[in-house]
């Protein structure tokens, strides 16, 4: 019986699919490399607007992240490990997006930050072969594509936690309201206290409303930080909630 076990464990594990990855995945790597090769040596000044103009050619920086894997990484997939040939290819596309960077022209393209991470990723692989004078170029060019995104990403979050704040604060003040009105906060005893004896019985659940909206916004609301933000007339709550 043990002996049959292991006889059909062998031949499941026999029949399992072998695993392509990551080999198929060097394998295309140096296909794309071998179009890229192609294409630049055909158009030696070319430009990433003409580059990527051709359909299919878009995010062209992506192959000098390719180029870096090949020339790094060891794998038997992987004949180019060492290959100078793939670290000078590397280098150059890294060379022209810095160019773009310092002419102001790579910032412009579309979703360029997917470029940006993938030059970043070359710059970790290569920081060693870069040479003193092309590190600091590339990392100053890199850098500075970074803080805008940075800039960009904090105001984005400051502008969404603004906007949430004003719907937290609504939310909070009609529950309160809602509560004051129609439990804590009503009876004739109270109807005196906030519109005095000669106040109508009509007037009384506006007048508990104006109350209740100061008390609420004008303490618990009124915080600035990082997450509060003061809500504009607070006399006009009307309007508010």
């Amino acid at each position: 019986m043990r002996i049959s076990l292991l006889l059909l464990s062998a031949s499941l594990a026999g029949a399992q699919p072998h695993n392509p990855l990551p080999a198929r995945y060097y394998q295309l790597m140096e296909q794309g490399i071998a179009r890229a090769e192609q294409r630049l040596a055909a158009e030696p000044s070319a430009t990433l607007a003409s580059l990527e103009a051709q359909p299919g050619w878009t995010h062209f920086p992506s192959a000098t992240l390719a180029a870096a894997v090949l020339y790094t990484k060891a794998h038997l997939a992987n004949s180019h490990r060492g290959d100078t040939k793939m670290l000078q290819l590397a280098l150059k596309i890294g060379d022209s997006l810095a160019h773009e960077q310092e002419a102001g022209t790579y910032g412009t393209r579309l979703d360029h930050h997917r470029d940006t991470y993938m030059w970043l990723e070359t710059y970790r692989l290569l920081e060693q072969d870069l040479g003193k004078e092309r590190r600091e170029r590339w990392r100053r060019a890199i850098t500075v594509d970074i803080d805008e995104m940075a800039a960009d990403t904090a105001y984005r979050q400051t502008a969404g936690l603004s906007a949430l704040s004003v719907a937290v604060h609504r939310h909070i003040a009609q529950s309160l309201f809602a509560v004051g009105v129609h439990g804590l906060s009503g009876g004739k005893s109270f109807r005196q206290q906030r519109v005095g004896k000669t106040g109508s019985e009509s007037a009384a659940p506006l007048r508990r409303r104006g109350a209740i909206a100061r008390r609420v916004l004008g303490r618990a609301f009124e915080r600035r930080s990082d997450h509060w933000i003061r809500l504009p007339d607070l006399h006009g709550h009307r309007r508010i909630l």
